[in-house]
């Protein structure tokens, strides 16, 4: 028989940061708050938060809300270009959160090298005393020069 293993809860952060720029619930799978924890204990919960708001913010997105149109073009035997579109159903993302976690290292890096630029090193210095900074994570995410995307 199997083992029941508590779920943990992904970060109130996380779902705020989310709806406060794209308008929508994010919603997780089970596993996510266990990986991102993983990430938190590895990286530190101030970088963790504010590479989530570069993922958020990256343009282009990784992330899509629409069905993505894809056009193929190609030319035949005889030289005619054949043109042909379809629409993927399938780049729509349904766990945000997901994506986040697998493709997080670019994002750490630019979370590490923003704290390093901006002189708030300082920051990791007192282990659970990040809280206090977050106004610096939100002007962070203020600053950023991307629309609200509905």
């Amino acid at each position: 028989m199997k083992a029941k293993t508590r779920k943990i809860p992904v970060r109130p952060w996380a779902y705020d940061l989310w709806r406060d720029r794209t308008g929508r619930v994010l919603v997780t799978l089970p596993t996510d708050g266990e990986k991102l924890e993983a990430l938190i204990d590895e990286q530190g919960e101030l970088i963790v938060i504010l590479a989530f708001i570069f993922f958020i913010i990256a343009d282009p997105p990784l992330y899509h809300f629409e069905p993505v149109d894809h056009v193929d073009t190609f030319v035949t035997k005889k030289g005619n270009t054949i043109v042909t579109t379809h629409t993927d159903q399938a780049a729509i993302t349904k766990f945000a959160l997901a994506l986040f976690l697998s493709k997080a290292d670019g994002f750490l890096a630019e979370a590490w090298y923003t704290i390093e630029k901006q002189g708030q090193f300082k920051f990791f210095l007192k282990k659970n005393e990040w809280v206090a900074d977050l106004q610096f994570v939100w002007s962070v995410m203020r600053q950023a020069k991307v629309p609200k995307r509905r």
